[in-house]
């Protein structure tokens, strides 16, 4: 039992306690599962898929004619994709689920080869007759086809996840340098229409002092109009 659960049992508020500490998690779980995986911290979203993984009905329709060890074998690498990447958005996530589908299905491909490989070097050591099923003269190459097949797909799907995320990690950063540059190009802006405003007021005072002096006498000369 978790250690905030009461040590005596017996206790009046024992009960009362255990509800609220159960409703507390039940809040935490509905408050998480309320936002989008993106919006999830990495332990959040951990928690959350693993919590779900082998009950949704994706999970049970790919993996109901997978072995047991194919089945705890993409657990294992899916979750460690999961686990390592700080930020994933509902799409990348349903290409992690393909990509280590892609992989569990290599590794299929690659075990029907090795128990060929087997009947046919068992074949040679004279174990069948030519009648026997388990006779085999030679290992199809379509396993090894199969097998290469299903591990570009993985790796294909790996790589346009790191694309993925490294393009979106760039439009933020170029998001920011564009906000960054706008706010320097109206600083520059404001700027240069303060000095031209300036220069403005300097010129105005000019020609009024001018026009002073010259109404006053102090200055002799022809002027055009002001």
């Amino acid at each position: 039992m978790k250690e905030e659960f009461p040590d005596n049992w017996s206790s009046k508020y024992a009960h009362r306690t255990v509800s609220r500490i159960l409703k507390e998690e039940e809040d935490e779980k509905e408050r998480i599962a309320s936002k989008t995986l993106d919006e999830m911290s990495r332990e959040e979203r951990f928690k959350f898929i693993e919590g779900r993984l082998q009950t949704s009905p994706r999970f049970k329709m790919t993996f109901r004619n997978f072995e047991t060890e194919e089945r705890e074998l993409f657990i294992q690498e899916y979750l460690d994709v999961i686990k390592s990447t700080d930020t994933l958005t509902e799409i990348e996530e349903q290409a992690v689920f393909a990509a280590i589908l892609e992989f569990i299905l290599a590794f299929q491909a690659l075990n029907r080869k090795e128990s060929e490989e087997k009947l046919r070097d068992r074949t040679m050591a004279g174990e069948f007759e030519e009648s026997d099923p388990q006779f085999r003269r030679h290992v199809d190459d379509k396993y090894q086809r199969e097998y290469d097949q299903h591990m570009k797909l993985y790796q294909k799907g790996i790589s346009e996840l790191k694309m993925s995320r490294a393009q979106r990690l760039k439009e933020v950063r170029s998001q920011k340098q564009t906000l960054v540059d706008l706010a320097e190009e109206l600083s520059q802006k404001n700027a240069q229409a303060e000095v031209a405003d300036e220069i403005e007021r300097l010129s105005k005072l000019k020609d009024s002092e001018l026009k002073k002096l010259l109404e006053e006498g102090h200055v002799h000369g022809v002027f055009e109009d002001f």
